[in-house]
């Protein structure tokens, strides 16, 4: 498409990437690794639309960078980010369906998160579940997709993989005591006589992040007494 003139017209986010210099961690213009990440995804279930839809997020991974790239520091802050506000432009001009272009997103928004904490982990685990197999994808396709990347530097980006898919593998056993918070909403405004609002938002997060730190504390008697003291302290 790009080099029949097709490219701008269907994809002009990423005609943009053409020439844009990849950063200090690129040898290649960031159009180029992007098509690397693309081919480096390998669809092992052609009959799964998320393994084919994976593929495609690995083509779109960096599109965000030309809109976050800082010229004299050579980097992409937030591009993941902005990233996944366009791929909602692009997917949903081209009649992509809302729950196709919501795990194009997720996949991209979370393709630079790498954690290195089981709390970390757990985190992502609540927001993928059994599809973070396709993040791990994406993950490796990145590493690929880099002509800079020496076979040291290869071995070590994917010694983090595998540390992060470790995290992975250690809290499957317990992810059901995690996934879903004891208490809901309504738990809270009962108990506490509150109304509906941000507040109740706040204080489900606040409870989230206990969980995610120890999944023994997702009980309904602790958290609503955690919920009390801050209530209390604020």
């Amino acid at each position: 498409m790009r080099d029949i003139g097709l490219l701008n017209d269907l994809f002009p986010e990423i005609n943009r990437l053409i020439d844009l210099d990849g950063g200090r961690h690129h040898n290649e213009d960031v159009f180029t690794h992007c098509m690397m990440t693309g081919d480096a995804f390998k669809i092992e279930d052609p009959n799964d639309p998320k393994d084919v839809l994976g593929k495609l997020a690995a083509f779109f991974h960096d599109v965000g960078k030309f809109v976050s790239f800082d010229p004299e520091k050579r980097n992409f802050l937030g591009h993941a980010d902005e990233g996944a506000k366009l791929i909602v432009d692009i997917l949903s001009r081209l009649r992509f369906s809302n729950d196709e272009i919501a795990f194009v997103k997720k996949l991209v928004g979370n393709h630079m998160k790498f954690p290195h904490t089981l709390k970390g982990a757990r985190k992502l685990m609540a927001e993928f579940g059994d599809d973070i197999k396709f993040l791990f994808k994406l993950f490796k396709a990145d590493v690929d997709g880099n002509t800079l990347v020496n076979v040291q530097e290869k071995e070590r980006a994917l010694g983090l993989i595998a540390e992060v898919e470790g995290f992975v593998n250690e809290i499957q056993a317990e992810k059901d005591s995690f996934l879903k918070l004891a208490i809901n909403g309504n738990d809270l405004i009962k108990e506490f006589n509150l109304k509906p609002g941000k507040l109740i938002g706040q204080l489900l997060n606040s409870l989230r992040e206990v969980v995610f730190e120890d999944p023994a504390m997702n009980d309904r008697t602790i958290l609503l007494k955690i919920a009390e003291n801050q209530l209390i302290n604020n």
